[in-house]
């Protein structure tokens, strides 16, 4: 959260270049190279890395606690924090806040909320096996 205030407290044109600089590498990656949707690529990456954390944030072990129990309220912080990251914006010199910019997080963090509870389940299956 630290890192994507920072990022977003950036005025436009020195977010532009930072951005712009992660959006190309992605697009070389994918190979899509000036494809602007490499810049909501990078987006979507960064809140679905949040989502990870969040999701681990309410516990390492699946069995301990129904899925929805923890992924839900990870979900729902992450995609507040990405309505407060637009508003935050807009007090940003040549930034503004957009709401489809807080679809396409909150859609990361769900896909990170949904990846880190598959790994968590996956795991605590594993662990599971191994004990019988």
């Amino acid at each position: 959260m630290i890192f994507i205030f920072v990022q977003s407290a950036m005025p436009a044109d020195l977010s532009g270049a930072e951005s712009g600089l992660f959006a190309r590498l992605l697009a070389g990656l994918f190979g899509a190279a000036d494809d602007p949707a490499a810049l909501d690529l990078a987006h979507f990456l960064e809140y679905l890395a949040l989502g990870l954390c969040l999701r681990m944030a309410f516990g390492g072990r699946a069995e301990d606690r129904p899925r929805l129990n923890a992924a839900f309220p990870a979900w729902l912080i992450g995609a507040a924090y990405a309505v407060t990251d637009e508003i935050h914006q807009i007090f940003v010199p040549g930034r503004s806040g957009q709401v489809k910019d807080v679809l396409l997080d909150a859609a990361g963090v769900l896909a990170g909320v949904l990846i880190a509870a598959a790994a968590l389940k996956r795991a605590g299956a594993a662990g599971a096996r191994s004990r019988h």
